[in-house]
């Protein structure tokens, strides 16, 4: 009926953050080791909250891409494939938040797809 109109995602602010963080990290040529701006600065960079940044990044701690290092900060872990696919794929896990719902289930799914694909780019460089 309306040609032209594309209909409006639904992705939260910290769903956008975290697929143009995850652009950076693949982009930026990152290696397993090197530290990563600090919240406040991301959150600059971004134009949002330093909030909306901490939740992006704590789905990344969560899969197992970045890591918190006394001293460093942030940085690039080394990244474990199958021990982020076991966390995605183990039932157990799934009672345990923030997985308690079938729908938080699938975001692990889903994200440990794109996750995969983050990894082997970060490995190539």
């Amino acid at each position: 009926m309306l040609n032209g109109i594309k209909p409006i995602g639904a992705k939260s602010m910290a769903e956008r953050v975290e697929a143009s963080l995850r652009e950076y990290f693949a982009k930026g040529n990152f290696k397993p080791g090197d530290p990563l701006p600090t919240e406040l600065e991301l959150a600059a960079a971004l134009g949002v909250s330093r909030n909306v940044v901490r939740e992006a990044l704590s789905r990344f701690k969560m899969l197992g891409i970045i890591e918190t290092k006394k001293k460093t900060g942030m940085v690039i872990s080394n990244p474990d494939i199958v021990g982020t696919f076991e966390k995605v794929l183990t039932p157990r896990s799934w009672t345990k938040p923030p997985c308690k719902t079938f729908s938080n289930c699938g975001w692990y799914l889903k994200w440990a797809s794109r996750i995969c694909c983050l990894f082997i780019k970060l490995r190539k460089t």
